[in-house]
């Protein structure tokens, strides 16, 4: 799915969710930022369920398109932890992508900011050298107001 109508090249994105009401907020979220972007921002956005990519011929599909991907946004719920296959096919896309200045985004059901793989995806991210951006979703809010960026 493309977002925004201004010319130039898209960036792209990847969406990781087991959600759809959270997948649909990252993708508001990224049509806000493209929105109050100065400069001309266009997404290509790829939304992948997670249970997907545990399975053989849909994990090489969407490795293929992740890294083409300047954005890997985790958009999961209740979870105690990321599952074994999940941080091990992100760890590959880290390796692969094809561009050096790449992100992981985690969006967090609470509004609080209480998730508990963020330590895991964080250190991930430290680990890759990738930027890390969190996002707790405040209550009404719709933009990325609350976005909390980590560089590595």
């Amino acid at each position: 799915m493309k977002v925004s109508g201004k010319n130039g090249p898209a960036m792209k994105a990847m969406v990781i969710y087991d959600s759809f009401v959270l997948a649909a907020k990252a993708n508001s979220l990224l049509q806000s930022a493209a929105g109050k972007s100065s400069c001309e921002l266009e997404w290509d956005i790829k939304p992948w369920r997670a249970n997907l990519l545990n399975l053989p011929g849909f994990m090489d599909e969407a490795r293929a398109e992740g890294n083409e991907a300047r954005l890997i946004v985790i958009a999961l719920e209740n979870l105690n932890s990321l599952p074994f296959w999940l941080e091990q096919w992100l760890e590959e896309w880290a390796v692969e992508r094809k561009f050096e200045e790449a992100a992981l985004a985690v969006l967090s059901p609470d509004p609080r900011g209480n998730l508990a793989f963020f330590p895991q995806a964080y250190r991930l991210a430290s680990r890759q050298g990738l930027t890390f951006i969190y996002q707790p979703q405040q209550a009404g809010e719709a933009g990325c107001s609350g976005c909390r960026s980590y560089e590595n």
